[in-house]
């Protein structure tokens, strides 16, 4: 029992990591940036499978922007559901797109439209 007990501590100190697996790559950082068309504009950083927000919210104005995205290195899914109010106007919209890393798109909702960035 004795020479078991440093041969099985020497054999878990060079085991212990392939056990353990090999380890993973560090998250990135995503820039993503979120423009109005009436001018009001907002900028987020997520890491891949998290989900950000932004509320900006007045008197006769509101904006409520979720986006979660999902990296696969060379695109990422942007879930983006939005809510933006002026007086008594009021736009939702939930749209998922896969966007190269340095793309935007728009999102027409109507009387305005959202154009996501990612840097």
């Amino acid at each position: 029992m004795l020479k078991l007990l440093p041969t099985t501590m020497f054999a878990m100190m060079f085991a212990g990591p392939a056990i353990a697996g090999a380890p993973s790559a560090p998250a990135t950082t995503l820039d993503i940036n979120l423009k109005l068309d009436n001018g009001r504009h907002y900028a987020m950083k997520l890491v891949d499978d998290h989900c950000g927000r932004v509320t900006s919210k007045a008197a006769a104005v509101e904006d409520n922007i979720k986006v979660c995205a999902h990296d696969d290195g060379s695109h990422v899914r942007l879930d983006v559901d939005w809510l933006t109010r002026d007086g008594d106007q009021e736009i939702q919209n939930a749209s998922v797109a896969v966007v190269a890393h340095g793309a935007s798109f728009e999102l027409d909702g109507g009387s305005t439209k959202l154009t996501v960035s990612l840097k």
